[in-house]
């Protein structure tokens, strides 16, 4: 009879606290982000692959690449404007602590050369220049 009536109290405990917790907003997350494809291939068996970097975040993604290319800049802050993306650049790093370099600096309108052969995608920071 007395583990009726802890089961009870439990229950009634957990329910009024699931009661209490406020309602999540529907709102959309405030972002700022570098759009790139990722480039696997070339010609007609070349694949492209939407992804987004967050500025000044190293990212990584589980993608095998040859290259990647920047195209464009999307900005989720009320009240800031996407800056032009030709003031973007990115760098891949093959490390997670952005010291062995994967590629070179690279902008809009050049797809950076990661390797003949497709690569592990590594880690990617990108930022905006003055």
């Amino acid at each position: 009879m007395q583990l009726t009536t802890l089961f009870s109290v439990a229950t009634a405990a957990l329910a009024s606290t699931a009661a209490a917790l406020p309602a999540a907003k529907n709102t959309q997350a405030n972002s700022a982000v570098a759009n790139l494809d990722a480039v696997k291939g070339s010609g007609a068996n070349q694949v492209r692959t939407p992804i987004q970097i967050p500025f000044g975040k190293l990212t990584t993604f589980d993608l095998q690449i040859t290259g990647l290319e920047i195209t464009g800049v999307t900005v989720n802050v009320e009240g800031e404007q996407a800056p032009d993306s030709s003031r973007v650049r990115c760098r891949r790093y093959r490390d997670q602590y952005a010291i062995k370099l994967g590629s070179a600096e690279f902008k809009q309108g050049s797809v950076s050369g990661v390797s003949a052969d497709p690569a592990d995608f590594g880690w990617v920071l990108c930022w905006i220049t003055d």
